[in-house]
């Protein structure tokens, strides 16, 4: 009851009240909204889970999901961000916020990486992953879920950038590798089960748009974290 009461305030009322900054940095122009949520949650009690890193989490920060986790558990995580975007800011502006995650019990799920190939950031891979995980060495990642690689080339090509499907497709599986790699054991599979191994395109109702998991698959997730937390 008292998760569902922390977001419904948090949800509801508390974040409209938060206005968002102007930095480039997502996490650092959310700061004072990731700063309150904390505050928040600590007059709960104790933080059981916490979601980070880019939009295969940012799915979850809504009150109709986030209400369903049974205990105390807050969503620090930024659409469009990249593991170079988290290590910036907990090294600058959230220094504190780092410090409360860090030395927090509650599990820590990252969702981080896929937004380097999205937005031609390859160069930070995988220095940046690394990093991310040696200040976070007992979080577990989540993987980069299976994509419409063909629409995204077309996105590409509409906007005149030269990026054909082979190259998303090797960009996609080295930063899955790469978290893999980087995490393991810690690593929480949410490729396999959603890829057709025939075409190794999503199955078909598993996405609600090239990227992003649909209602259905995130509420299954969910599920799979409040086993673990």
């Amino acid at each position: 009851m008292k998760h569902k009461i922390f977001c419904f305030l948090w949800y509801k009322i508390i974040i409209k009240l938060i206005p968002v900054g102007k930095d480039k940095n997502g996490f650092i122009r959310n700061h004072k909204r990731i700063n309150a949520q904390l505050y928040l949650a600590g007059i709960f009690g104790t933080i059981k889970c916490i979601l980070l890193g880019d939009s295969e989490h940012g799915q979850f920060d809504k009150y109709d999901v986030m209400k369903e986790f049974d205990d105390l558990t807050v969503n620090l995580s930024i659409s469009g961000t990249t593991p170079l975007d988290l290590y910036n800011y907990f090294m600058t502006t959230g220094k504190d916020i780092y410090q409360k995650v860090k030395l927090h019990s509650a599990t820590k799920f990252i969702s981080t990486g896929g937004n380097c190939s999205l937005r031609n950031l390859m160069i930070e891979v995988p220095e940046s992953m690394i990093n991310v995980h040696n200040m976070l060495p007992e979080s577990i990642i989540i993987l980069i879920p299976p994509v419409y690689t063909g629409i995204l080339a077309k996105l590409y090509n509409m906007v005149k950038i030269d990026k054909p499907e082979s190259q998303i497709v090797s960009e996609i599986n080295i930063v899955r590798n790469f978290q893999r790699s980087i995490w393991s054991p810690c690593v929480l599979d949410t490729y396999t089960p959603f890829v057709d191994p025939q075409t190794g395109l999503p199955l078909l109702g598993v996405l609600k748009d090239p990227v992003h998991f649909g209602r259905q698959v995130v509420d299954l997730i969910q599920k799979v974290y409040k086993s673990i937390t």
